[in-house]
């Protein structure tokens, strides 16, 4: 299977912009509480992202981190309303791509959630590693050119604290501790149950309701509704969070061990007001490879 990268995202340099950071309370205590926790991801980190350049200085260049992922992407249709109610009420929902996804039902829209592990970071030694889950809206229509399609972040399930605190800063959503199955450190993307077939992943908050929950089976590629491939393609869209002027692009390539899946998923991150369920769900599992600019001008992915 191979992950389409849009031309257009290709040989991109980003264009800088200045940015201040400053620190919460609870910031200060998720890096307090790793330190002691996990002394090496909090070492890694503190070098890489919390260095005096960059606490209450002048951003001027974006950051850039590549390494491996071992993940799912399920996409679900939720009522249009559902969608349009994640997205800050400034942007708009683009169309949806009929050639990604054909024959996607009509009121729906397609919500893109991913849960996983991140691991071999580079310039942290292999010590940086760490599993998250997520849900995202595509085709946000982030610069209001009627085009460019974007995937927004409303916020993010990590099971490592300064990870945590770090794609909080940079991505600009709010983080979530949560406890994750399979956990980091596994460079598992799913759990087997005890019926041998059903694989599994759960992240479920520490601190609040939050949870994403999938339960599938290997399928055909054929079963799936839409192409393998657009499950990837989708989740390398060109990215934004709540609370940052900038952009990021996440793109995931050379997929290895690839199971094709159909199951169940169930959601209840923030901002979901109420839990949702959803039964034929399909989704990709894969290991791979990432590479991933933050900081970026939005602009820059203009189509």
């Amino acid at each position: 299977m191979h992950i389409y990268i849009p031309r257009h995202l290709v040989g991109r340099q980003p264009k800088f912009r200045p940015r201040f950071l400053s620190f919460s309370p609870a910031t200060t205590m998720a890096v307090s509480f790793a330190l002691f926790s996990n002394f090496s991801s909090a070492l890694i980190w503190l070098l890489l992202a919390l260095s005096p350049s960059r606490i209450g200085l002048v951003q001027s260049v974006s950051t850039s981190i590549s390494g491996s992922v071992n993940n799912t992407v399920f996409i679900i249709a939720v009522d249009s309303s559902v969608a349009a109610g994640l997205v800050p009420h400034q942007y708009s929902l683009l169309p949806i791509n009929e050639t990604l996804l054909p024959g996607f039902p009509q009121g729906k829209f397609p919500l893109v959630i991913t849960g996983g592990q991140a691991y071999n970071i580079t310039d942290t030694l292999g010590l940086f590693q760490f599993a998250q889950s997520h849900i995202q809206v595509p085709f946000v229509d982030r610069l209001g050119d009627g085009k460019t399609p974007f995937l927004y972040t409303p916020s993010l399930l990590i099971d490592n604290p300064i990870a945590g605190a770090g794609a909080s800063l940079e991505i600009g959503s709010p983080y979530y501790p949560a406890l994750i199955a399979p956990p980091q450190g596994s460079h598992t993307a799913l759990n087997v149950a005890a019926d041998g077939v059903t694989l599994t992943f759960s992240a479920v908050g520490v601190l609040n309701s939050a949870s994403i929950k999938l339960s599938a089976v290997p399928v055909p590629a054929s079963s799936l509704p839409w192409p393998a491939s657009s499950y990837g393609t989708i989740a390398n869209f060109p990215g934004f969070g709540a609370n940052t002027s900038t952009c990021f692009l996440h793109i995931e390539y050379d997929p290895v061990g690839v199971l094709t899946l159909a199951g169940n998923v169930s959601l209840g991150a923030p901002p979901l007001s109420t839990s949702l369920s959803f039964a034929n769900a399909s989704g990709v599992s894969a290991r791979k490879f990432f590479s991933e600019t933050l900081g970026v001008d939005c602009s820059t992915y203009a189509t």
